[in-house]
C-alpha cells in the first residue's frame, strides 16, 4: 500500500506540490491566528491585573439608590472599590449626504 501511494506521489508531482503548499500555508495561517489571539488576550489580562481592574461592573438607578448607599457597599466582602462615578450620555446624529437614511446612537461616558 505504501509502495502504491509513493508511486502515485511520484507520478503526480504538480498535484503533490500544490497540496503540500496549500497544507503548509493553511497551517501557518492557523498558527499565526492563534498566536495573535493569545498575545492580544494576554496583554489585556496583564493590564487589567496590573491596574486591579474590575471583575464585575454594575449600573445602578440613581433614583433608587443614594450616593451614601453606594459608598456603603465598599464594606461588603470582596468589594474593593465602588462608585458613584459620574456618567454622561451623549446622543450623536450623523446624516449621510444624498441618502435617505441616517445613523445615530447614544454614547455613555463614565469615570
Amino acid at each position: 500500500m505504501i509502495k502504491a501511494a509513493s508511486g502515485g506521489l511520484l507520478r503526480r508531482r504538480v498535484q503533490t506540490l500544490v497540496i503540500f503548499v496549500l497544507l503548509t500555508a493553511s497551517t501557518a495561517a492557523a498558527v499565526l491566528g492563534l498566536t495573535l489571539l493569545t498575545n492580544a488576550n494576554e496583554l489585556f489580562l496583564h493590564a487589567v491585573a496590573a491596574q486591579r481592574g474590575a471583575d464585575v461592573a454594575g449600573f445602578v438607578d440613581s433614583a433608587r439608590a443614594t450616593d451614601a448607599q453606594l459608598a456603603a457597599s465598599t464594606r461588603l466582602a470582596g468589594v474593593t472599590r465602588a462608585g458613584p462615578y459620574p456618567e454622561v450620555t451623549v446622543t450623536a446624529q450623523a446624516a449621510n449626504a444624498g441618502r435617505r437614511s441616517s445613523q445615530g446612537g447614544a454614547l455613555s461616558c463614565r469615570g
